[in-house]
């Protein structure tokens, strides 16, 4: 059954009266109010007979209270936390979330868009939002069914510390493909990267596949042992267990023909970093 609206909580009531003076103290204190759930607004303004529009099922009494408790802690002022700042602002993977969608959106967003650009369900996103608005991390402008939301980017810690960080993070790959071409590519024909790695699907115990394509036989040795000799440091810089495949342009071609894993699935989701293109390996290019 849809509920149209809840009594309020004692300390939910408190804090309201206290913002905004609805009543003054012990005047009407004998009940409690009640307030509209989302359902309820949306009766209170649909014309008689209109069918409301629909909502996916969830906890509504939780769904305002978290309404109530957003314009409590913005209204008194926020949270001031001096010490350990990074295990409220990192605290949950939705808050890094967020926090990435906001990133290049000089303009903000509102919380829905924001919902669907970080992959998570809308009360999921304003549970983010809020904590992270309650430490001035970000804005919120109130207005209509949707708020907006934008990145402080006045705070010291948002300008020092979470954009260097997050665009540390976005560059992480590229660093380490660049680091691998610059020590490998002189040595192959094509440098590739495939696996989950390639389709942005990796995990932490996944290792770095990486394809290196010679000219022939006689340098499989030579690739092997270079990839062999940079996989300390590899694992050292950047966390990543190296996974070396070397194969011979013939080889290549053959397996590709042939549609042989791991090759087939090298053509159809590697990442080239160096040397021939996939279009120019699988030709014969010389």
């Amino acid at each position: 059954m849809i509920n149209f609206y809840i009594k309020l909580a004692a300390d939910k009531y408190a804090s309201l009266r206290h913002q905004f003076g609805i009543i003054t103290r012990g005047e009407h204190s004998k009940y409690l109010p009640s307030a509209f759930t989302e359902h309820g607004m949306q009766r209170s303004f649909s014309a008689p007979g209109k069918r409301l529009a629909s909502e996916e099922p969830g906890n509504y009494i939780g769904y305002i209270n978290l309404h109530m408790e957003s314009i409590v802690s913005t209204r008194s002022g926020g949270r001031m936390v001096f010490h350990h700042v990074w295990d409220h602002v990192f605290s949950t993977w939705s808050h890094v979330a967020v926090l990435r969608a906001l990133m290049d959106s000089a303009q903000g967003a509102t919380g829905r868009e924001l919902a669907r650009q970080s992959g998570m369900n809308h009360r999921a996103c304003l549970q983010a939002l809020t904590e992270l608005e309650a430490l001035s991390i970000i804005h919120r402008v109130r207005g209509g069914r949707d708020h907006f939301f934008t990145l402080n980017r006045d705070h010291v810690l948002v300008e020092q510390g979470i954009l260097p960080l997050l665009s540390v993070e976005r560059s992480f790959s590229r660093s380490v493909f660049t680091y691998l071409a610059d020590r490998l590519a002189k040595r192959v024909r094509s440098l590739i990267v495939f696996g989950s790695v390639a389709r942005k699907e990796e995990l932490p115990s996944s290792d770095l596949d990486l394809c290196l394509v010679v000219r022939n036989e006689n340098e499989i040795a030579a690739a092997e042992a270079a990839a062999h000799a940079i996989a300390p440091e590899v694992l050292n810089r950047f966390g990543a267990k190296l996974a070396p495949l070397v194969l011979t342009q013939k080889e290549f071609i053959r397996r590709t023909k042939r549609k042989i894993p791991p090759v087939q699935d090298i053509v159809n989701e590697g990442v080239v970093i160096g040397g021939l293109s996939m279009k120019g390996l699988v030709n014969g290019k010389a």
